[in-house]
Protein backbone atom coordinates (compact mmCIF):
# COMPACT_ATOMS: atom_id res chain seq x y z
CA UNK A 1 0.00 0.00 0.00
CA UNK A 2 1.29 3.45 -0.93
CA UNK A 3 2.25 5.67 2.02
CA UNK A 4 0.37 8.88 2.69
CA UNK A 5 2.51 12.00 2.46
CA UNK A 6 2.20 14.98 4.77
CA UNK A 7 1.58 18.49 3.47
CA UNK A 8 5.25 19.33 4.06
CA UNK A 9 6.34 16.26 2.09
CA UNK A 10 4.04 16.94 -0.88
CA UNK A 11 5.19 20.59 -0.97
CA UNK A 12 8.80 19.38 -1.20
CA UNK A 13 7.98 16.77 -3.86
CA UNK A 14 6.13 19.26 -6.07
CA UNK A 15 8.41 22.21 -5.24
CA UNK A 16 5.45 24.52 -4.65
CA UNK A 17 4.33 26.95 -1.94
CA UNK A 18 1.56 26.22 0.56
CA UNK A 19 -0.79 28.73 -1.13
CA UNK A 20 -0.34 26.99 -4.47
CA UNK A 21 -1.15 23.65 -2.87
CA UNK A 22 -4.34 25.12 -1.41
CA UNK A 23 -5.30 26.38 -4.86
CA UNK A 24 -4.65 22.97 -6.38
CA UNK A 25 -6.80 21.30 -3.71
CA UNK A 26 -9.63 23.74 -4.55
CA UNK A 27 -9.16 22.77 -8.22
CA UNK A 28 -9.65 19.11 -7.34
CA UNK A 29 -6.23 17.70 -6.45
CA UNK A 30 -6.75 14.36 -4.66
CA UNK A 31 -6.41 14.67 -0.91
CA UNK A 32 -7.10 12.31 1.97
CA UNK A 33 -8.79 14.38 4.66
CA UNK A 34 -8.18 13.11 8.15
CA UNK A 35 -9.29 14.86 11.34
CA UNK A 36 -7.21 18.03 11.43
CA UNK A 37 -4.77 17.08 8.66
CA UNK A 38 -4.52 16.45 4.94
CA UNK A 39 -2.51 13.58 3.48
CA UNK A 40 -1.62 12.82 -0.13
CA UNK A 41 -0.87 9.77 -2.28
CA UNK A 42 1.98 10.82 -4.55
CA UNK A 43 0.84 8.66 -7.49
CA UNK A 44 -2.65 10.21 -7.41
CA UNK A 45 -1.29 13.75 -7.11
CA UNK A 46 1.14 13.27 -10.00
CA UNK A 47 -1.57 11.76 -12.21
CA UNK A 48 -3.89 14.67 -11.38
CA UNK A 49 -1.13 17.21 -12.08
CA UNK A 50 -0.40 15.66 -15.47
CA UNK A 51 -4.08 15.74 -16.44
CA UNK A 52 -4.51 19.35 -15.32
CA UNK A 53 -1.12 20.85 -16.23
CA UNK A 54 -2.55 23.21 -18.85
CA UNK A 55 -5.03 24.70 -16.37
CA UNK A 56 -2.77 24.94 -13.31
CA UNK A 57 -1.74 28.48 -12.33
CA UNK A 58 1.86 29.46 -12.89
CA UNK A 59 3.80 31.90 -10.75
CA UNK A 60 1.80 35.12 -10.70
CA UNK A 61 -1.51 33.25 -10.55
CA UNK A 62 -2.11 33.07 -14.28
CA UNK A 63 -3.18 29.77 -15.80
CA UNK A 64 -0.95 28.38 -18.49
CA UNK A 65 -2.19 28.19 -22.06
CA UNK A 66 -2.07 25.01 -24.06
CA UNK A 67 0.16 25.47 -27.06
CA UNK A 68 1.95 28.52 -25.61
CA UNK A 69 5.31 26.80 -26.16
CA UNK A 70 4.45 26.43 -29.87
CA UNK A 71 3.92 30.18 -30.17
CA UNK A 72 7.33 31.11 -28.78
Amino acid sequence: MEPLLTTKEILACLKIERGTLQTYIRLGMPVVRLPGVNRFRLSEVLAWAEEHAARMPRRGGQPTREGAADEA
